[in-house]
């Protein structure tokens, strides 16, 4: 046994930078995501495995009970990675947008592409991760092969054959044998504590009743049609729709008090913060809230009333986008289509 005690007689969660690297060589490495994925017939089979976790939890676990076992990430902290990479990587990820330069995908001055660049971005990443862990392991450990049951990143975007792809690619490149032991059945999402994409709704996730989500829906029409009703009352002011990450929210609402631009902010209030601080605060900046937009299908008859005509039904002289908030508050406004 591996548990760490403190001076309390207590286990202590074992620390990466106390425990003892495995020693083994050439051997092993099995690469695994969740408890039941360590079994007895692969332990009995590979005596030299070294077991390597996705799950810090998990890896805690293996460390406890004395199993020779490293925490896939850390690896990470080996990667040396190039000091152009962050450009470099924003380029790979908007690359499907651009042809020659210009953006194809542009439609009344708004590029559809942007509109994938965060699920871009976050599979991205998870691949890259992946990837350079699993070359930092094998450069390390020199293993004559890798026995694959699953590794993961800390989102859930990529594909069980994604994932087993990108090792395999680094063992081929490594010449080290890759062995597809991946379970028939996968882990569900719940039990793993890797973070689904949040624009990735989960199956069942709008059907789930319960009291907070009524309050949250009542929240959302109570404050859309106070918007209406301030629209109608607030004069022709030009209004720009804004669709912006949640941690811009508060720069942009201290932002609008600061300067007082001729222009009302407005936001979904589904993807906002919800505290009454920053809700009382975006209301006094002028900010005001819409209801989402109900999905259509293409080609489908609109219903009348829908939220979207709603929310534009006001007087609305001007809809644009706000792409880029400094954490000063200053606002770039990049296109104001009519």
């Amino acid at each position: 046994m591996t548990v760490m005690y403190g001076s309390t007689g207590t286990p202590e969660m074992a620390a990466l930078a106390d425990t003892p690297r495995p020693t083994s060589r050439n051997g092993t490495l099995i690469f695994v995501a969740h408890a039941s994925h360590v079994t007895d017939e692969l332990a009995d089979t590979h005596d030299d495995a070294v077991w390597v976790s996705s799950d810090w939890l998990h890896w805690q676990a293996l460390v406890a009970d004395g199993w020779d076992s490293v925490l896939f990430e850390e690896a990470l902290t080996r990667w040396d990675a190039d000091q152009n990479m962050a450009t470099e990587f924003m380029l790979r990820v908007n690359d499907p947008a651009f042809n020659d330069g210009t953006d194809v995908t542009l439609y009344r001055g708004m590029s559809l592409g942007q509109t994938a660049l965060r699920p871009a971005i976050l599979f991205r990443a998870a691949a890259l991760r992946i990837e350079n862990a699993a070359r930092e392991l094998i450069r390390e450990f020199r293993p004559n092969r890798i026995v694959y049951v699953d590794c993961r990143a800390e989102t859930v975007g990529l594909t069980v054959d994604q994932r087993y792809k990108i090792v395999s690619m680094v063992c081929a490149e490594h010449g080290v044998k890759c062995i597809d032991r991946r379970p028939n059945r996968a882990i569900p999402v719940d039990d793993l504590p890797m973070l689904p994409e949040a624009n990735l709704q989960q199956p069942g996730a709008a059907s789930r009743a319960g009291l907070r989500g009524f309050v949250s829906r009542a929240a959302e029409y109570v404050f859309h049609v106070a918007s209406m009703i301030r629209m109608a009352f607030s004069g022709r002011r030009p209004r720009v729709l804004m669709m912006i990450n949640t941690s811009m929210t508060r720069p942009l609402i201290d932002g609008f008090r600061k300067n007082k631009p001729a222009v009302t902010p407005i936001l979904f209030f589904r993807t906002q913060p919800k505290s009454p601080g920053i809700l009382l605060d975006a209301l006094k900046s002028g900010a005001m809230y819409i209801a989402q937009p109900a999905a259509q299908p293409t080609g489908g008859r609109p219903r009348a009333g829908t939220r979207a005509r709603l929310a534009s039904s006001a007087g609305a002289q001007t809809w644009g986008m706000i792409m880029s908030v400094s954490m000063d508050g200053n606002i770039r406004l990049l296109d104001r289509s009519p």
